[in-house]
């Protein structure tokens, strides 16, 4: 709209026409000029081409030609190529100046060819001068575009400086724990022989050697047991000692003399001994002959031999009947021996005398008489006798309901709970027990012992719970009834669990034991089945006393314990041992056990480990750790010498498979040396024995004996019984047999013949091919399984 009314001005657009005819002229005269002007360059260069030679036009097949400065022509002669981007130093440095050289003279130049002109005149062409070319100058470096940056990589982590390792220190044995100041002292003590009192001097037994690591663990006795009491070195000789050990020296003589004296006074008595017992003769008349051959022999005899004697010699010096030297010396010593007066040997040689001294008595079977009549003898026994002189100490100061004297108690006295010197009175129906459950006919009494003579040696009464889980009624009161007990703080001394597993071999008593008090004086527990598995509840509770006995027999190699339930047992009755061949009538007896187990509960090798070294050399100077052989020479100090339990019970550990990584030496003594196995039982519910190559290359059958001479023959038993038939080998790492797992693999087929056979077949798995072909360059006879279940 503005334009419009801008043009509509008269005046305004004769402006406008003026401007136009002024400019107009001027333009179309400069673009005149300037196509005139480049028409002619192009037509000198066009006929330029033309006269040149046709082969000089070149067209260049290249698609990166600057064109910026070309003239329009037929040819891309001299067409230079657009330069490649050259990528951006990262600083662009000067290129250093050319030094010149000295020799050789650089070359001139050759002149620029001038362009020929052409001549009307067809005359020969002369050379065309070289057209001069711009000195070229150098050319300046491009510079790139800049590239993008990389991204930074990521500063790598540095790896960890490995934490230097400190040199190890070579292990230094573990010191044993040194005895108490007591140990080696000469003391008195007042010991018995014959119901004499007498005193002795006795060395102290040296203290057993003990390791802190052992005591840490719980692994050792709280109360150590000993069975060295000390060495009698020398005792007080009275003339009541004398006469006594004169007593027993002569008490098998006399014991015997009454019975042969008529054959003694026979006159033909030669005849006699000849016919009849010549040995026993010749050894009776040997303890004599020394004072029979002496003069002296005639104030041994009795009046009426003291008359016979000259009569005696005179016949044995004539030999009126001409017998032999033998028969002949024969008739004189049975003559004597008839009118011998033994109560006329009143006096001990000076050997016997000193012997008696140090405290060593005459043995009776092996007496024999000097010339002047004195007591002799070719053995010593100890006035004390070690083995009982243990049992009585065990006996008075190790039970709690103790009594004075080395013997055991026999089967029925087990049974009804007596003891020597103690009476029994029955107050289950005091109410302090009744209203608790306590009833007679439900299994559930309580009696109060009385020691018939106080002694300051230990307790004078005590509480005696009985329960018998055979009866029904106590048995689901049974557990009831001891925590009642336990709450109200009740004092009872002994607990004893009658027919355990009676009705039902897997009868559960362990709820039982678990909630008998924390701590207890004496637990006695009767066993009809070998399921001894519960006795691990008593793992934690404090015992003084624990005995453990059967009506069946005894020294069954069923019978077995898991070491962890004596843990805080200080002593268990070995003493009250009943043997008897009669099958059906066989007396109460204390358990011997010859086999360990082991739980679930201890599935980690280092507690099963533990459990181990407590029997085999922490405690095994006890004799419920000995097996069925007993102690050695020296049971406290030299622990390799004793026996211990030579079979070995893991079938309640599913996971185990072997004997890897349990350790059978005594790490600490060394001396003590290796425990071997004669029975080993392991887990196994299939028909095949599974067990990997890596395991079977440490399995540590060494262990077993299997080449011990005599029976019993050593085994692996399963835990199904026959029903395992085959072993199978499994390679899960590809892993093959060593050396040592191939030696395993003997041993484990030597052992386990009853179940694999004597030519076993080994299965191994489809992908096993390398295994399968190691154990057939064995000469093993492999079969192929696949993996399907087998399930018994």
């Amino acid at each position: 709209m503005v334009i419009m009314k801008i043009f509509k001005t008269r005046k305004t657009r004769k402006k406008l026409l003026f401007i136009l005819s002024a400019t107009l002229p001027i333009s179309v005269g400069s673009a005149a000029l300037i196509y005139f002007s480049n028409n002619k360059n192009s037509n000198e260069h066009n006929e330029l081409l033309r006269a040149e030679d046709p082969r000089l036009i070149r067209l260049i097949q290249n698609n990166n030609l600057d064109y910026s400065k070309a003239a329009p022509s037929n040819t891309d002669f001299n067409l230079p190529e657009i330069p490649k981007p050259l990528p951006e130093p990262e600083k662009p440095k000067e290129e250093p100046k050319p030094q010149p050289k000295p020799e050789p003279k650089p070359e001139p130049k050759p002149e620029p060819k001038p362009i020929p002109k052409p001549e009307p005149k067809p005359e020969p062409k002369p050379e065309p001068k070289p057209i001069p070319k711009p000195e070229p100058k150098p050319k300046p470096i491009p510079i790139p575009s800049p590239s993008p940056k990389p991204e930074p990589l990521p500063k790598p982590i540095p790896a960890p400086s490995p934490i230097p390792k400190p040199t190890p220190k070579p292990i230094v044995p573990e010191r044993p724990i040194q005895g108490d100041d007591q140990a080696g002292k000469i003391v008195d003590r007042i010991l018995e022989f014959n119901g004499l009192k007498i005193k002795g001097k006795f060395l102290n037994p040296r203290k057993r050697e003990t390791f802190q690591s052992d005591i840490d663990k719980k692994i050792t006795n709280r109360n150590p047991y000993y069975n060295d009491l000390g060495k009698l070195l020398s005792i007080e000789v009275t003339d009541e000692l004398r006469k006594s050990n004169i007593k027993n020296s002569l008490s098998v003589t006399n014991k015997l003399l009454p019975q042969i004296l008529d054959s003694l006074k026979h006159e033909e008595a030669y005849k006699i001994i000849s016919r009849q017992w010549s040995n026993f003769y010749e050894s009776l008349f040997y303890k004599f002959s020394r004072l029979f051959e002496s003069p002296n022999v005639v104030n041994f005899l009795t009046e009426e031999g003291k008359r016979q004697y000259p009569n005696i010699i005179k016949e044995f010096e004539e030999n009126p009947r001409k017998l032999s030297a033998w028969d002949n010396k024969n008739q004189k010593y049975a003559k004597l021996l008839s009118y011998l007066d033994t109560s006329k040997f009143t006096k001990l040689s000076a050997d016997a005398e000193k012997f008696l001294s140090e405290g060593l008595t005459t043995s009776p079977d092996n007496i024999y008489f000097e010339a002047d009549g004195s007591i002799n003898s070719h053995s010593f026994s100890p006035l004390i006798n070690t083995t009982q002189q243990k049992y009585t100490r065990d006996n008075s100061e190790k039970r709690i309901f103790g009594y004075d004297n080395y013997y055991g108690r026999g089967g029925k006295d087990i049974i009804d709970g007596k003891f020597p010197g103690w009476s029994n009175q029955d107050i289950t129906n005091l109410e302090e027990y009744r209203k608790h459950g306590a009833s007679r006919q439900d299994g559930i009494t309580v009696s109060k012992l009385t020691r018939d003579k106080k002694s300051d040696k230990g307790i004078n009464e005590g509480i005696v719970v009985t329960i018998d889980l055979s009866n029904e009624k106590g048995y689901k009161k049974a557990k009831a009834f001891i925590e009642a007990l336990v709450k109200e703080k009740k004092e009872i001394t002994a607990y004893r669990i009658l027919n355990i597993g009676k009705n039902d071999a897997n009868q559960r008593f362990g709820d039982i034991l678990k909630v008998l008090p924390e701590r207890l004086k004496q637990l006695d527990l009767f066993f009809e089945t070998k399921n001894t598995s519960a006795l691990l509840e008593l793992e934690n509770k404090i015992i003084d006393e624990l005995g453990m006995f059967t009506k069946s027999y005894p020294n069954n190699d069923g019978w077995n314990f898991n070491p962890f339930a004596l843990r805080n047992v200080a002593w268990v009755n070995t003493t009250d041992y009943n043997a008897s061949w009669n099958a059906g009538d066989l007396p109460y007896s204390r358990i011997v056990f010859d086999t360990i187990s082991f739980d679930e509960k201890d599935k980690e090798l280092n507690r099963i480990n533990d459990g181990l070294r407590m029997a085999y050399f922490v405690r095994n100077n006890e004799k419920i750790f000995q097996g069925g052989f007993g102690p050695g020479l020296d049971p406290d100090h030299k622990e390799g010498g004793n026996s211990y339990a030579t079979r070995l019970d893991l079938s309640r550990i599913k996971s185990i498979k072997s004997l890897r990584g349990l350790i059978f030496r005594d790490e600490k003594k060394p001396t003590n040396g290796k425990r071997r196995l004669k029975n080993l039982k392991l887990y196994n519910n299939h028909l095949n024995f599974e067990i990997d190559v890596e395991e079977l290359n440490e399995a540590q059958f060494d262990v077993l004996s299997l080449n011990e001479p005599g029976p019993p023959r050593t085994k692996i038993e399963f835990s199904n019984g026959n029903q395992t038939r085959h072993l199978k080998i499994v390679s899960k790492n590809g892993t093959q047999l060593s050396s040592e797992g191939i030696a395993n693999l003997n041993r484990l087929l030597q052992a386990a013949v009853d179940n694999f056979g004597g030519d076993a077949k080994i299965k191994v798995g489809s992908k096993d091919g390398t295994l399968k072909s190691q154990l057939e360059s064995l000469g093993k006879i492999v079969q192929v399984e696949d993996s399907a279940v087998d399930f018994i």
